[in-house]
C-alpha cells in the first residue's frame, strides 16, 4: 500500500470470491501504487475539469472528469490513459477500476475510486 498526504492513497480492502479489491483517493497530478493479485498497478488522476461528457450510453452529462493514467508495473510501454467521470468503470490488465466520484477538497481535487484485481 502506499499512502501519501492526510491518508490520501490506496487502502487494504477486501477479498471475495478471489477478487482483491482496494478503495483509491486519487489527489490531482500525484501517482499512487496499488498492488494487487494481478501485479502492481500504478495510477494517477490528470486533467481534472468540469464539463460536458458523455455516458456509456452516448447520454449527455455535466460534471467533472478526470484523465486517468495507468500502467502495470515499471513497464512503460502498458501506459494508457482514460477519460473517467463518476460512475464509470475501466478495465486494464487484468485490473477493474470503478470511478465512485470525483470532487474537491481541502487538498485540491480528488478521485475516489475502487480498484479490482483477480488472481
Amino acid at each position: 500500500m502506499t499512502t501519501n498526504r492526510g491518508g490520501l492513497g490506496a487502502e487494504p480492502g477486501k477479498e471475495r470470491n478471489g477478487v482483491k479489491t482496494t478503495t483509491v483517493i486519487l489527489p490531482d497530478r500525484v501517482p499512487i501504487t496499488c498492488p494487487g493479485k494481478a501485479g502492481i498497478l500504478r495510477l494517477a488522476a490528470t486533467k481534472i475539469v468540469f464539463g460536458k461528457y458523455k455516458d456509456d450510453q452516448g447520454k449527455e452529462h455535466s460534471g467533472w472528469t478526470a484523465a486517468l493514467s495507468m500502467m502495470l508495473g515499471e513497464d512503460r510501454q502498458t501506459y494508457k490513459a482514460f477519460k473517467v467521470h463518476g460512475g464509470k468503470s475501466v478495465q486494464f490488465g487484468r485490473f477493474n477500476v470503478n470511478v465512485h466520484r470525483i470532487e474537491s477538497s481541502p487538498f485540491g481535487m480528488l478521485v475516489k475510486a475502487e480498484v479490482a484485481s483477480a488472481e
